[in-house]
């Protein structure tokens, strides 16, 4: 039996006329165990109650659970033979639900009714009714839930799998679940959670029903202490689902490295710490929960979160400068090491231990300092550069090679920089350091494109690579892709971008002139000229601005003892 049933749209507006040939309807039903059923069932006419109930009877053992839900449909579509799915959508919170199919069947008539009306007008008048209408039933439908529950999930979405876990018919149970959400509230929101943790989390809620400690489980599974959970159940939960939605886990290990007096506290400080996590993930490429991320973070705790910017610089440009500062110390202590282990390690093999090594040096100085340097470095290779392209020291006017000599979309053409002259003139034009790639792109590791528009004005800038995938065949990835001074990419840029790095994987294939090309360069990678380019372009800047602790032959050095000890 139902207690409550909303459908819509069962009339038309402007006519009460009941709805027909439209192709779907929702449906809003609570049943008499007081679970709430939020149904999309396709029917060619307004269903009836009857039928609605014995849809409801199939479904109602399954709504406690989301990961069951596909059975319950199965159940309807197998002995109904008809397709109705459930929605975990805030039912409470919607004023129309599918009324544009209702009012397009309806203007016709309308709009010979009201001749001389604007059709926008009109279709406008039709929308607020039913608008308004929904929102009385809807008002109507929530006054009669569960007081209780709608109190524990006042704090944002109605959603029917956060409401169905707090009613149940055995009230012992339905005692302990609101027990557990009122002391964590996140424990309602399998949303909030990465899907590796959402496992965790069904323990969890298995143990509250079973009667057994829930915080073992947590604890257990998340790998924090009591401490962090307990601290991350204050923070208010809309902030949550904005900032960290399936990131509950990640954050819960973030705090469980910060010390209980610098976490963060009241509103402004949960956002800057979301801002700070933001910044240091995407200057290292790596998830907060590095080690190497959660040493930074720690440090930036001790200030508020404030993370200190240089006067004058941009934000995304700092991050980005400073992956490519650490991909350029990469190729240059990877010419003064890699000989010596040639045969222990491959190219890519040694690139993730030099990348360690810098990083671990990179974090023996605070994260603004770290920053700082990244604009010291950047500002020094623009000099060295320049001097380099007044003519002195010039190494020549290198080219080399390109998977796809031109592509283009409907309103993106896309260019290989080939030569020395044009790495220049686009770092020049878009106010990034692509000119420093040419010992990377002078081997065919790395290739630069410019995207521009139909008229050729440039409007961002795109790093590729190939790397051999598990299949065994060559697979083109994107490193980077920025706008003006390292600016987010334009949306129809970065869908050529796509497109391009898409069509180099199905087609490596066919690039039997440009592999061979990049073998040959290869087999030159410790020779003299690839020496010769990261020798006059990439170390002089380094050797003007690394502190002395962490100079080039230190971290050669001290990648030598990690392969050393890892022999």
């Amino acid at each position: 039996m139902l207690r409550q049933l909303l459908c819509f749209p069962a009339e038309l507006p402007q006519t009460g006329a009941p709805s027909t040939r439209l192709t779907r309807f929702r449906v809003l039903v609570e049943t008499s165990a007081g679970h709430v059923l939020f149904m999309e069932i396709p029917h060619k006419q307004v269903p009836a109650r009857g039928f609605i109930e014995r849809i409801a009877e199939l479904l109602a053992r399954y709504v406690s659970d989301c990961e069951a839900w596909p059975l319950g449909e199965g159940q309807v579509e197998d002995q109904l033979h008809v397709t109705a799915k459930l929605l975990d959508e805030p039912f409470l919170e919607m004023a129309s639900w599918n009324i544009d199919r209702a009012v397009g069947q309806l203007l016709p008539t309308l709009a010979t009714a009201h001749a001389g009306q604007s059709l926008g007008a009109l279709r406008e008048r039709v929308f607020d009714e039913a608008r308004g209408k929904m929102s009385q039933a809807l008002e109507l439908f929530g006054s009669q839930l569960d007081d209780e529950a709608l109190r524990l999930l006042s704090w944002g979405e109605t959603r029917m799998s956060r409401y169905n876990y707090l009613v149940h018919s055995d009230p012992l149970l339905k005692r302990n679940r609101r027990q557990a959400v009122q002391a964590l509230p996140f424990l309602a929101c399998r949303d909030l959670w990465e899907d590796e943790i959402v496992g965790v989390l069904a323990r969890a809620r298995d143990a509250i029903d079973a009667g057994r400690s829930y915080w073992d489980v947590l604890l257990a599974g998340l790998r924090v202490t009591r401490s962090s959970i307990r601290f991350l159940a204050q923070c208010p939960l809309p902030l949550l689902a904005t900032q960290w939605k399936r990131r509950l886990g990640r954050l819960a290990r973030v705090l469980e490295g910060i010390a209980p007096e610098f976490r963060p506290h009241g509103i402004a400080q949960w956002k800057a710490m979301h801002d700070a996590v933001n910044v240091i993930e995407a200057s290292t490429r790596y998830s907060v929960g590095a080690p190497f991320n959660r040493l930074w973070l720690a440090q930036t705790a001790r200030r508020g979160f404030i993370v200190t910017i240089p006067s004058g610089q941009h934000t995304a440009a700092l991050c980005n400068g400073m992956n490519e500062m650490r991909d350029a110390i990469r190729d240059v202590v990877m010419c003064r090491v890699i000989d010596a282990h040639d045969a222990l390690l491959s190219n890519q093999a040694m690139a993730i231990r030099i990348h360690a090594v810098t990083q671990r040096f990179l974090t023996q100085m605070s994260f603004g300092s770290a920053l700082d340097l990244v604009r010291r470095w950047q500002d020094a290779t623009r000099r060295h550069q320049d001097m380099i392209w007044a003519g002195h020291n010039s190494p020549g006017n290198s080219a080399w090679l390109a998977p796809i000599a031109e592509f283009a979309t409907e309103d993106r053409l896309v260019l290989p920089i080939l030569t020395q002259q044009e790495l220049k003139d686009e770092g020049l034009w878009m106010r990034n350091c692509v000119a420093s790639y040419v010992a990377s792109c002078s081997v065919g590791n790395t290739q630069i494109w410019s995207i521009r528009d139909p008229s050729r004005q440039r409007l961002t800038t795109l790093e590729t690579r190939f790397e051999r995938g598990t299949s065994g065949r060559m697979e083109a990835y994107m490193v980077q892709h920025q706008g003006l001074a390292n600016r987010k990419p334009d949306t129809a840029s970065d869908l050529a971008a796509r497109v391009l790095v898409a069509e180099m994987t199905r087609r490596s294939e066919e690039f039997v002139g440009f592999w061979r090309w990049r073998s040959a360069m290869h087999a030159l990678k410790a020779g003299k000229r690839s020496r010769e380019y990261v020798n006059q372009w990439l170390a002089p800047p380094f050797e003007a601005t690394l502190p002395t602790f962490m100079s080039l032959d230190a971290i050669a050095s001290a990648v030598r003892r990690k392969v050393a000890s890892e022999a």
